[in-house]
């Protein structure tokens, strides 16, 4: 009880509309210990005090130098409070610090968005925030790209090129190949953030599946989150919100001749990169509704193509590879 009201007197007496007084440094490190949501307000009535992170991360984080009657209070009072206002738009796939995901690196970022670039509250003039590419997405989204380190069943790390479109998730040995190495459902897998310590690499995720685990790790934290979330995302958007819809295979062989084709929508000589072998061969391409099909040479009439590309099912994008020659 006395602890209690040492509190409510600090926090009146500093925060009381009345008191237009600027406070001290030292006041104020007092205060921001029970009161995480005004770090803030504290912060610019003292530049010199900077940003506490380490009283605001969270309980489990400074539970040492805490006593059992201020984490009582912090949980009743303080953390309901902020997290009416840091994370009023926080959505269900962003991954938060708990006893379950205890690392570091989850935690840090965790804060920042929270109270460093404020990505889930409104803006302080009131407004709305734009929530677009932080906490909203349209779904289905375009495929996410980029180079990961992939942990093999020999416990070695190699680096491959990920791919996540619609519900997969596929991996090549290079960004250049047209064949994956393999793929993943997404639909069937669950994101593990390690404990500090137990992997060899920091920003390091485990995807579980049903028969096998895949270790992949990313070379930047803001690599980390933007393939854990989007991976989350995609397991969440497919599992409850819209089954993935059947698509035709996205190469095809077309009996059609080019006469029977109708009216292209563009045409024109291109060069396409073959599949087991990577050499580049000339072909002559036509664009019809929403497939692409690809002649040896220009065609005139009868000429069945010798294959064709159904863009219903591809996500396009351009290569910036210096390893690709084209």
């Amino acid at each position: 009880m006395f602890v209690f009201c040492f509190v409510w007197f600090y926090y009146y007496y500093f925060f009381s509309t009345e008191n237009n007084s600027p406070i001290s440094t030292r006041r104020s490190k007092r205060v921001c210990i029970f009161r995480d949501v005004h770090l803030y307000q504290m912060c610019q009535r003292s530049p010199q005090l900077g940003v506490q992170y380490s009283k605001v991360r969270s309980l489990n984080l400074d539970i040492a130098c805490w006593d059992a009657t201020q984490i009582d209070f912090m949980r009743n009072m303080g953390n309901s409070e902020s997290r009416k206002i840091y994370e009023k738009h926080a959505p269900c796939f962003y991954l938060r610090p708990s006893q379950k995901t205890p690392s570091s690196v989850v935690r840090e970022n965790w804060i920042r968005a929270k109270y460093v670039r404020k990505d889930f509250c409104d803006l302080e003039d009131g407004k709305k925030v734009d929530l677009t590419g932080i906490t909203q997405f349209r779904m289905p989204e375009g495929a996410c790209t980029g180079y990961l380190m992939k942990m093999n069943v020999k416990n070695v790390w190699q680096r491959r090129w990920f791919i996540l479109h619609q519900h997969h998730l596929y991996y090549f040995k290079d960004s250049s190949d047209s064949y994956p190495k393999g793929s993943l459902d997404v639909m069937q897998m669950a994101v593990r953030m390690p404990d500090d310590g137990e992997a060899e690499k920091k920003f390091t995720f485990e995807l579980q599946m049903q028969n096998r685990s895949y270790i992949l790790a990313a070379e930047k934290d803001e690599d980390l989150f933007r393939w854990v979330h989007a991976i989350k995302r995609a397991n969440i958007f497919f599992n409850f919100v819209k089954k993935p819809e059947e698509v035709r295979p996205v190469e095809s062989e077309c009996k059609m001749a080019f006469s029977e084709m109708g009216t292209p929508v563009i045409k024109g000589e291109l060069s396409k990169q073959g599949g087991n072998f990577k050499t580049w061969k000339k072909r002559f391409c036509v664009l019809v509704k929403d497939q692409i099909f690809y002649f040896k040479q220009q065609p005139t009439g009868p000429e069945h193509p010798e294959g064709g590309i159904n863009l219903a099912g591809c996500d396009i994008s351009v290569v910036r590879d210096p390893n690709v020659k084209r």
